[in-house]
């Protein structure tokens, strides 16, 4: 979970880390 954060932004991190896959 903090693997995907750390490379999208945080307005991705948000609710994106999980929609970028």
């Amino acid at each position: 979970m903090a693997i995907k954060y750390i490379k999208r932004p945080k307005e991705k991190v948000k609710m994106g880390h999980r929609q970028e896959r």
